[in-house]
Parts: C-alpha cells; structure tokens; sequence
C-alpha cells in the first residue's frame, strides 16, 4: 500500500508542477496538500525507505515554489525549511541518486531568494 501511495503522490506533484508553471497556483496547492498527507503518512510509516523521504522533500519544494508564486515568502521559506534537513539526511547517507546530487545547493539557494 505504500508503494501505491507513494505513486499515487508523486503523480499529484507532477500535475502540480504543471499547474505552477501555468500559473494555477492554487489548484497546485490542493494537489500538493493531498501528496504532502500520503507521503508524510508513508515515510512515518517506513523510515528506512528513503525514496519515500525524498519524494517528501520534492513535495514540500513543490510548495515553496507555489507559496512564492503567490507571494507569500514566509510560507514559501517554511517549507524549503521541511525539505533542507531530508535531503541533508540523504546526502550524508550518500544516497542521493545522481540527478538530486545538487538539490541540497538549490534548495539553499531558493531559500535564499524567498528570503529577499
């Protein structure tokens, strides 16, 4: 079942995604809510399985991304601020897959800019 949720939600950021990009900001936060649920469900359930944890963090950035896109920096921070410490747990467990290699740079880097 979990591995059904976890599909299931990254579905769900992946339509999100898109509906940031066209500027649907708040039917992307919907989706993104209802992917934040099942994964943060699942990855308590399984911690040892860290696709889950990572899926999570994709999502929380999905969020900060949305929030920014609305203008509300300090939402947008909090969630980059959920994301930062998975990924940097992932990192020193050098298990990033080598696409994600650089997201903990860019997610200080978009911290930094939701910041301003």
């Amino acid at each position: 079942i979990n591995d059904y949720e976890r599909a299931v939600a990254v579905v769900e950021n992946e339509i999100a995604d898109s509906l940031i990009m066209q500027n649907k900001v708040d039917e992307a936060i919907k989706y993104l809510q209802e992917a934040q649920t099942k994964l943060e469900k699942v990855a308590q359930t399984d911690k040892t399985v860290l696709s889950y944890q990572l899926e999570l963090a994709k999502v929380y950035r999905s969020m900060a991304t949305a929030y920014s896109k609305k203008g509300e920096k300090n939402k947008a921070v909090e969630f980059i601020d959920k994301a930062m410490p998975i990924v940097q747990k992932i990192k020193e467990l050098n298990s990033l897959r080598s696409s994600d290699k650089n997201l903990l740079a860019e997610l200080e880097a978009e911290k930094t800019e939701y910041g301003k």
